[in-house]
């Protein structure tokens, strides 16, 4: 009776050893993919390709998310696909503890039987594992979404190609290398070898494409692929897909693509060729293509069948692209040919890039301003962008962009000397930060429109200026009294001795003209001089705000003849020294601007003594902040500057001396102490620390 109860457990053993066997030898492929939600929230997406003759089938799947927790997927969708494989998708959400780097993985109790390169296949867990950074300083991320499903046969003997069709949403740049399929928790298979190749097996680093040259034996196979996503340099995540590949013996012969080139196009403009195939069997095809592009919101490209017949197949791509396609990354196109042939099916893939550029923006004119240079373009006419790079290099260049440039390389010798938001903004002021620009240099001027995901369109045109001292030459522009209804400014000028090469015979007239604020542009005429002998130098402006805004100004000469006005060389422009003062504990702290063709080498503060009533020296500078300190906290204290400088060309005024306006500020206690120094000394037999600070 004993002999029958054991035969009869190992019986039922076999019979459930057996059940086991065909429900968990299923497994051929898979991924794991997701999307940020929010901050630390994200919807995860499993992807596997299981066989569709094995019994085994898994309606739910463990997810562990690399932060101590499991939890359980749904299946959402199952998809039939060629050579009997199934696709199976499964969402689940998962809100994270907070930042950090988090190994995502799920695994299958079994893989099939007879993989040859993994040793006792069928007793190896099957896993797949994505990296995921939650990291403020990188931003939100979303993986690469792989569009082209792994299901295709291999050939003994012929190149075997394999690509994910990686897409990634967010436009960061993918790399691709092999790497080792692994077993339980994600862990590398043991003894675990490539497949045997008759040349070579590898990954191609840069356009995804898997390349099994070729192989040498038939059978089953699985390999693993890293997706690697690349921003600012960096590496933010890793997904692992893992791929089984049967090969056969067979006298079918794969189809060929026809020959794909890279390219480039300028957003708005249009892309439109055949792509085809032929079969060496003489077999009908199919033509598939996979890429982002298609699902694009704005402007979804196409490929739509034109002629399939006996050993021939063609396909229309078209893509009229758009701006908001523009992105830094080129996008990958899939092309694959499937043939129907009666002994196994085979394919040919094969792809192909498209770059999309932001069309160059137009630049105008770069205008001198005194010190500063005025740069004016054309509306660039879409708000796909967020605003303008401005570049400027001493000297004119010899570059020459090509189609496939954006930005403007630093090899050019061009320097980023500014920024300005806004996509409709049409000028931008360049004050070398707020020190003015040189005089005796030429400087050349090029602008790029940078979109909101941060790529830069295409180059403008180039436009070389510099600064031109004016005429007439202004020397002086220095505050008289400070009011916001009654102040007056003191505008000296050189007189014009350099007019004999113009044919400008008199008589003159010079037309003054006031902006408020050192880089305004809303001028306005005060004053109109009319002359014979240009030895009216000087003019007093009032009844005006000196008090809150500086002013500048711009001068221009006429010949005033009968019958022959015209406008003598370029204005002269300068504006007054204007002072800001913000008050902090015990001290104010000082911001000089200006605006004017000459240097100032020299900075006098100085400040009004209650007792005299007389503005006492303080202190000098040659830079543009200044503080007085020791001051008494809730007393009002009052400024003004006097500015020294000249000109640097021979023969021109030196020695100009301006004031600003009066200003004045009352110290107040608004500034955190400073941090204290902190020791700490551990008291270890007693169980406690000491802690002393300054």
């Amino acid at each position: 009776m004993k002999s029958l109860k054991i035969k009869k457990l190992i019986v039922i053993t076999l019979l459930l050893f057996g059940f086991s066997y065909s429900w968990a030898t299923h497994n051929r492929a898979g991924e794991i993919t997701y999307v940020q939600l929010s901050d630390l929230s994200f919807e995860i997406t499993i992807t596997t390709y299981t066989y569709t003759l094995s019994y085994a089938d898994r309606p739910q799947l463990d997810v562990q998310w690399g932060d101590n927790s499991t939890s359980t997927a749904d299946r959402q969708s199952i998809l039939y696909l060629p050579n009997y494989y199934k696709r199976n998708i499964y969402k689940i959400v998962h809100t994270y503890p907070g930042p950090g780097v988090y190994r995502i993985v799920v695994q299958d109790p079994n893989r099939n039987a007879d993989i040859l390169n993994i040793p006792n296949s069928v007793n190896v867990i099957f896993s797949i594992s994505t990296i995921l950074n939650i990291n403020p300083s990188i931003g939100r991320n979303n993986t690469p979404i792989l569009l082209n499903p792994p299901y295709d046969k291999a050939a003994r003997g012929y190149v075997f190609i394999h690509n994910p069709g990686a897409y990634d949403p967010d436009g960061d740049s993918l790399s691709y290398a092999l790497t080792t399929c692994t077993r339980g928790d994600g862990k590398p298979i043991e003894n675990y070898t490539l497949p045997p190749a008759t040349n070579f097996i590898r990954v191609d680093s840069i356009s995804g494409d898997l390349i099994w040259n070729a192989p040498r034996d038939t059978g089953a196979y699985n390999v693993a692929m890293e997706i690697q996503e690349w921003r600012y340099g960096k590496k933010i995540g890793v997904v692992v897909r893992d791929i089984q590949i049967n090969v056969y013996d067979t006298k079918n012969k794969p189809p060929e693509i026809g020959p794909l080139t890279d390219r480039c196009v300028e957003a708005g403009k249009v892309i439109d060729f055949i792509v085809s195939a032929t079969d060496p069997d003489n077999d009908f095809m199919s033509l598939f293509s996979t890429s982002g592009i298609y699902g694009l919101a704005s402007c979804p490209a196409t490929f739509t069948k034109v002629d399939s017949v006996a050993g021939y197949a063609s396909s229309r791509f078209h893509w009229a692209t758009c701006l908001e396609a523009v992105r830094n990354q080129p996008y990958d196109i899939i092309i694959k040919a499937d043939d129907y042939s009666g002994d196994k099916k085979l394919s040919d893939i094969d792809n192909f890039q498209v770059k999309v550029l932001g069309p160059p923006p137009i630049l105008n004119s770069a205008t001198p301003e005194g010190k500063f240079m005025r740069l004016v373009w054309h509306n660039y006419g879409t708000t796909a962008i967020i605003g303008f790079n401005i570049y400027r290099k001493e000297g004119a260049s010899s570059f020459a962009p090509d189609s496939c440039t954006p930005g403007i390389p630093s090899s050019t010798g061009f320097v980023k000397v500014g920024y300005i938001a806004g996509s409709s903004t049409v000028s931008y002021l360049d004050t070398e930060n707020g020190q003015g620009l040189q005089y005796n240099r030429e400087y050349s001027y090029r602008i790029v429109a940078v979109f909101a995901n941060g790529a830069e369109s295409k180059t403008s045109n180039e436009i070389p200026s510099s600064l031109v001292s004016g005429v007439p030459v202004i020397t002086n522009v220095s505050v008289r009294s400070t009011s916001a209804t009654n102040g007056s400014i003191i505008v000296r000028w050189k007189k014009p001795d350099k007019l004999d090469t113009i044919p400008a015979l008199g008589p003159y007239e010079y037309l003054i003209y006031r902006a408020d604020g050192i880089t305004g542009t809303n001028y306005s005429q005060v004053r109109s001089i009319q002359t014979a002998t240009l030895n009216e130098t000087s003019f007093v402006d009032t009844l005006f705000n000196t008090q809150t805004a500086g002013s500048i100004y711009k001068i221009e000469l006429y010949n005033n003849a009968a019958g022959n006005r015209f406008l003598i060389g370029e204005p002269g422009y300068a504006s007054s020294v204007f002072l800001v003062a913000n008050p902090g504990d015990r001290k104010i702290r000082f911001i000089i601007s200006r605006n004017v063709p000459w240097i100032n080498t020299r900075y006098d503060f100085f400040r009004l003594n209650e007792t005299t009533m007389k503005f006492d020296s303080i202190g000098t500078t040659n830079l543009l902040e200044f503080v007085d300190n020791g001051l008494v906290n809730g007393k009002q204290y009052c400024y003004k500057v006097r500015s020294t400088g000249g000109y640097t060309a021979p023969d021109m005024p030196i020695n100009l001396i301006n004031f600003s306006q009066e200003t004045c500020a009352t110290p107040i206690d608004n500034e955190a102490p400073c941090r204290p120094g902190i020791t700490v000394t551990s008291q270890c037999d007693s169980l406690y620390n000491t802690v002393r600070w300054s």
